[in-house]
C-alpha cells in the first residue's frame, strides 16, 4: 500500500490548466454578454441600406440617424 499523504493534487501544470480554462470561459462569457448588450441597445432602424440611385453607395435607413 502506498501512502496517499504525499501526493500533490495541485501541481503547477494542473494549476495552469485550470487557470487557463477559467480565463477562457470568462472571456467567452464577457464576449457573449457584450453581443447581447449590443443587440438590445442597437437601433435597428438605423441600419445602412442601398440608396436607390447607385448600388455602390449606402445611406442610413432613417434620416434621424
Amino acid at each position: 500500500m502506498t501512502a496517499r499523504g504525499n501526493i500533490r493534487v495541485w501541481t503547477p501544470s494542473r494549476f495552469l490548466g485550470v487557470g487557463l480554462a477559467l480565463a477562457t470561459m470568462f472571456v467567452f462569457l464577457i464576449a457573449n454578454a457584450h453581443l447581447v448588450y449590443v443587440a438590445v441597445a442597437s437601433q435597428t432602424g438605423c441600419a445602412f441600406t442601398h440608396s436607390s440611385g447607385n448600388a455602390d453607395s449606402y445611406r442610413a435607413a432613417a434620416p434621424a440617424c
